[in-house]
């Protein structure tokens, strides 16, 4: 980094062949094409979560098995939590890198926080479900009043949308 900047401090053009001047055109151009991919809407998250995909697939293995996946989605979420939590009270005490970026990096670390928050509480409910099931779990009952909670938080989602459009 220091070769970098102390590079554009210097008038001699560096032995790579690049001048100050391509240097800002580059910046320039890199700049201008991120402006009109931002302009631009992204798709929707992807979720990518082996563990409760294979807990989908429990019924050709055991209790065990999911459990395990569930211990296993236990110790990554806590794993995860150690460095947003590091980081967020850095941040929070006004070291955390980037500090001109606090505002946008803070989106997206509360984003990430209740995504977290939403798998450590996700893993806990399922844990008290499963506990009780059968070793074979074909035979597992289904929580009507699980089921029906599920149910009320799909629900409440258009309520939380539709109480910020309306702000």
């Amino acid at each position: 980094m220091a070769a970098f900047a102390g590079r554009h401090q210097s008038d001699e053009a560096p032995s790579n062949g690049i001048t100050r001047n391509n240097d800002r055109r580059d910046c320039r151009r890199g700049s201008t094409a991120l402006a009109a991919w931002l302009r631009v809407p992204g798709g929707g998250p992807v979720l990518e979560f082996e563990q409760l995909l294979k807990i989908s697939f429990a019924d050709s293995g055991t209790k065990a098995d999911i459990l395990a996946n569930l211990d296993a989605a236990r110790a990554w979420v806590a794993e995860q939590n150690e460095e947003n939590l590091a980081s967020a009270r850095a941040h929070l005490e006004g070291r955390g890198l980037f500090p001109e970026r606090a505002a946008l990096n803070m989106l997206g670390g509360r984003f990430l926080t209740e995504l977290d928050v939403t798998i450590a509480r996700w893993v806990e409910w399922a844990s008290a479900i499963v506990e009780d099931w059968p070793k074979d779990v074909r035979g597992a009952p289904v929580d009507i009043a699980a089921q029906a909670e599920a149910v009320r938080l799909a629900e409440s989602i258009s309520t939380i949308l539709d109480s910020a459009q309306a702000r």
